[in-house]
């Protein structure tokens, strides 16, 4: 659950900030420099069609990776922004090379993106006993900031490789999903101005 003043896990704390955890959840600059910490992880290994579809799925199952830097969402928007090349990290470079080509593919294939931004509020730690503390709200949207991007876009990934392995090998899996939208008319969502407007008129 996150709330304004900070996260309560869904896990005890103690697994959730420590074996359950890629790295420390402090926020200090320390934390966000080189950690060489190995943490435990379960890896979805599989490449990509040049059209942007899923090629073959090389390997899943429990991983050790080793964390080496701690990023937030917005150090990571400002280190793409820099461009190709530039990029200060570029493995990050790549994956949003092929976010930007999986999106596309499943646009290509009829995907509905529904741009409905969210709000990050936020209260400081010396303000929590204020009668009135002083509340920051910040906007955030999916499709605007490249980092969350990557991020949807791989796990959307992980999920059409894991679910193509267990049908290719006849494997029972748990999975999620919905009935085809009920759109409103075309010339309708045409009329309709894009952001907010338009995204909750697709959700319904």
């Amino acid at each position: 659950l996150y709330f304004p003043w900070g996260a309560v896990p869904m896990f005890p704390r103690s697994l959730a900030e420590g074996p359950f955890s890629l790295g420390s959840s402090s926020s200090s600059s320390s934390h966000r420099q080189q950690q060489q910490q190995e943490c435990c992880a379960f890896s979805v290994c599989a490449s990509l069609n040049d059209d942007g579809s899923l090629g073959k799925v090389v390997s899943l199952g429990p991983s050790t990776i080793q964390v080496e830097h701690r990023l937030t969402y917005d150090e990571v928007d400002a280190d793409l922004g820099l461009g190709p090349g530039m990029c200060q990290h570029e493995q990050l470079q790549h994956i949003y090379e092929a976010a930007r080509l999986r999106r596309a593919w499943r646009v290509s294939r009829g995907c509905i993106d529904i741009d409905l931004p969210e709000a990050q509020l936020k209260v400081d730690q010396e303000q929590l006993d204020a009668l009135r503390p002083a509340v920051s709200c910040t906007k955030l949207s999916q499709w605007e900031s490249a980092a969350r991007l990557m991020v949807a876009e791989m796990m959307i990934l992980a999920g059409e490789a894991v679910g193509s392995l267990g049908a290719a090998r006849g494997l029972p899996l748990p999975y999620r999903g919905q009935e085809a939208p009920q759109l409103p008319p075309q010339e309708v969502l045409d009329a309709l101005p894009e952001g907010p407007c338009k995204g909750y008129a697709l959700r319904r």
